[in-house]
This record gives C-alpha cells, structure tokens and sequence, in this order.
C-alpha cells in the first residue's frame, strides 16, 4: 500500500479589475473623488490588506478592451506597481463589459476572487455577460458598483446643459420636469442589475462616493468574514 502526499497552495489570489471608462471620472458637487479616484481608493486599499496577509494580488484596467493587466503576485512591491497603473490611467473611451471581462476570464485561470468595480452604466445584458465569464471561470465573483450621489437623487432643479461622457455630446434639459423618471429608471437599473448579480451568486455591493471609502471596505470584510463564521 502506499499513501500519495501532496501540498496544495491554498493561499487567496485577488483579482481586482477597474473600470477606467469616461464616465467614471464623473465627480457630483458633494463628492470629495470622482467616481475613477474612489474606486482607486477602495483597490488601493484592499490591495494592501490582502499582501499583509501574505495572500496574491492581480491588477486590471479596462473600458473597451484591457488596458493594463499585472500578474498576480504577494510580493509587496505590488501596491507600488498599483501606483503606477494607476498613473498612466487615461479614461477616455467607452466601457465594453463583455469583452473586457472575458477577455481576464481567459487569463486568470487559476481559481480566485475576482472583484470588479465599476459604475456599471451600460445595459445589464453585457454587463451578466462579462460578469458570467468570470463566474464560469470558477471565480468567487464580486462587484462593487461605485455611485455618485448627484447620479442617484439627481438634485438638479433648474436648466440643464448636460454634457454626455463616452461619445455622448451635449442635451439641454429642464431638470425639473425629467428628475422623478430619471430618479425611478437608475434606481430600477441599479435593482437589476444587484438581482441579477444575486441570482448568479455574484456579491453585490453598492458603494457612493460621499462616503469614507473605508466604510464600504468594512462593510465587504465584515460580510467576508460572517460568511466564514
């Protein structure tokens, strides 16, 4: 008889993936970051905690396609290659969820936690679309759908010129007259899309960008760890 032995890596390996798309420089005026540098903030963050537990972390930038993808490591030095992807960010196009996220699928291969922030403003089908690639993958898959307060409650009352991101252009508005069906749409885009994301076992989390960014950071370790309790 013989007994095989083996040891297996059980460490975790994040995988953190940004959307750097025009809309999410998009910053309310009661919002001390854009929506870009909050979800930077957030990544940053997380990104230290995780190497301080010896665990690995992979880095992407994306909007239509991949931008910038780092290896996943549990090297320190991780947190200053961050940094630096972080400074050659260039949000000018378009956010393209279904290839973008299939595209990392195919390379994070290995199992892990893969964690996508964006502001999600796009329609739901491409969003699951990207988003199952990863859950296909065998990923714990989670989203952190970053809002600025002035996109939810919309509190503009007079006479808009709203200059559209992501190719967009401009609309004259009268604000007044659009705010309660433009405050019952985003507020049924944003209930789709966490229903969606639930029925796919993906973990929801929205977070605004008035808030400290370590509230939504405790808010997702907490969850974290009761569901190990």
């Amino acid at each position: 008889y013989f007994v095989k032995r083996f040891e297996d890596d059980t460490n975790l390996i994040a995988y953190l993936a940004l959307d750097i798309s025009e809309s999410m420089t998009y910053q309310g005026s009661g919002s001390p970051l854009s929506k870009l540098e909050f979800g930077q903030a957030l990544l940053a963050a997380l990104t230290w905690l995780i190497l301080n537990q010896q665990d690995a972390v992979a880095i992407a930038t994306f909007d239509a396609q991949v931008r910038q993808a780092l290896r996943p490591t549990s090297d320190v030095t991780q947190t200053k290659a961050l940094l630096n992807v972080y400074e050659r960010i260039q949000p000018v196009g378009k956010t393209r969820f279904r290839e973008s996220l299939r595209e990392l699928a195919g390379r994070w291969r290995k199992r892990g936690l893969a964690l996508v922030v964006s502001d999600f403003l796009d329609d739901p089908q491409p969003i699951m679309a990207g988003l199952s690639a990863l859950v296909a993958a065998n990923h714990d898959v989670v989203v952190w759908h970053v809002v600025d307060r002035c996109e939810a409650d919309f509190p503009f009352t007079q006479p808009l010129r709203m200059q559209g991101l992501e190719g967009w252009g401009h609309r004259d508005v009268e604000a007044a007259s659009i705010r309660q069906a433009y405050r019952r749409e985003y507020e049924r885009h944003c209930k789709a899309l966490q229903a969606r994301c639930r029925g796919m076992g993906i973990e929801y989390l929205r977070v605004l960008t008035d808030e400290p960014c370590e509230r939504p950071l405790v808010r997702f370790l907490h969850h974290r760890m009761s569901r190990l309790g």
